[in-house]
């Protein structure tokens, strides 16, 4: 049994050090982070609750998801009070409403509710 594993073992090693460097080669598709570009993409909730929206960075390429979760009407509105600047605009939102939109650029995406114009948040895509 000796002499079985003085060449089983190292045969099994070598075998498992070429299957990690086949694996962890890094050569397939897809683009490096921060490069501008997303070979997939995620997902965030966001919730509109209390009067608030909220402020967050997520990367390129992922879908914010809003929820109002108040019992009045809410809006997610690209640009400042009482400008819209055309990125996405949500319908009036109401109890438990759901508004999505995919950010496919980097960049700072100031909102707000054009109901509400005091509720401001920010979402910075990298």
């Amino acid at each position: 049994m000796g002499n079985l594993h003085r060449v089983i073992f190292p045969l099994l090693f070598g075998f498992f050090l070429l299957l990690l460097a086949a694996c962890g080669s890094g050569s397939g598709g897809g683009s490096a982070p921060g490069s501008g570009a997303s070979s997939t993409s995620g997902s965030r909730a966001s919730q509109i609750q209390n009067f608030r929206l909220e402020s967050f960075t997520v990367p390129v390429g992922t879908t914010v998801t809003w929820t109002n979760l108040d019992g009045v009407s809410h809006t997610s509105t690209s640009g400042v009070p009482p400008n819209f600047d055309g990125v996405f605009d949500a319908p009036r939102l109401s109890k438990n409403g759901t508004f999505s939109y995919t950010f496919n650029s980097p960049g700072t995406f100031p909102y707000w509710c054009r109901v509400h114009p005091s509720m401001t948040a920010v979402i910075t895509v990298q």
